[in-house]
């Protein structure tokens, strides 16, 4: 009776051996992909340039592509393998009043333009285009205040320009001297504000350059003579004027 314990035990644990080592080199056939060290090549030359005459609306980006964008075949000895390929680009921005970034948008590769169209009038930003594939993204890394660094920073104009109405007499020549935008003529009043600046220049805290109407940085005897030239004359516009 004990050995024949002895031998089922004998038995018992070849069995459980031979399980572990099956265990131990079991495989799979489910796929198992690999990790890739290897980030992408950053992009080159990207410029961000205010969308003229939109009022601050948008900011246009280009940028050339990465030299990893498309996949190339490699050859190492006997062995072939593939270099590049992407999947996109990430599009950052950063607000240079509030020094925070945020993912702006993600492209197809392939891509080299993007239009910012969330932008407000008169903020300024900086703009990074960043390459990525399925384990990496690489950075836009140049010197800051260099030539690359100042041309990706864009400030939203608000670039609407309303030119001031002109005031013209009855013959539709412009009228100098009507200083107070009151009546529809040069008067007295515009005379006495004339006289409170006679005299004055670009080195006086009080000097003003719309009484210089001579313009030499000095409200003198040629201004004068130039107002007394235009007083009593009627403005044709004066309600435009006063309206604009």
């Amino acid at each position: 009776m004990m050995k024949s314990s002895k031998f089922a035990l004998s038995v018992g644990l070849v069995l459980l051996g031979a399980w572990a080592v099956q265990a131990e080199f079991a495989t799979t056939d489910e796929p198992v992909r690999s990790v890739d060290n290897i980030p992408p090549i950053q992009v080159a030359n990207l410029v961000a340039i205010d969308t003229p005459d939109d009022t601050g609306g948008s900011v246009n980006l280009s940028w050339e592509l990465s030299a990893d964008d498309r996949k190339v075949l490699s050859a190492f000895g006997d062995v072939v393998v593939t270099r590049g390929g992407l999947r996109g680009y990430r599009i950052y921005r950063l607000n240079a009043d509030t020094d925070t970034e945020e993912l702006l948008a993600t492209v197809a590769p392939g891509t080299h333009s993007y239009v910012d169209q969330t932008v407000q009038a008169d903020l300024t930003y900086i703009y990074s285009v960043r390459p990525f594939d399925q384990d990496n993204e690489t950075d836009y890394l140049v010197d800051m205040g260099s030539a690359e660094d100042l041309a990706r920073i864009a400030t939203a104009l608000d670039n609407t320009f309303v030119p001031p109405v002109v005031p013209v007499g009855e013959d539709g020549l412009p009228v100098l001297g009507w200083f107070s935008k009151g009546g529809d003529r040069v008067g007295f009043d515009d005379f006495f504000l004339f006289a409170d600046h006679f005299g004055l220049g670009v080195g006086d805290g009080t000097y003003d350059p719309m009484f210089d109407l001579v313009p030499n940085g000095e409200i003198d005897f040629d201004d004068f003579f130039l107002f007394a030239d235009n007083f009593g004359k009627t403005i044709a516009n004066a309600g435009q004027v006063q309206g604009g």
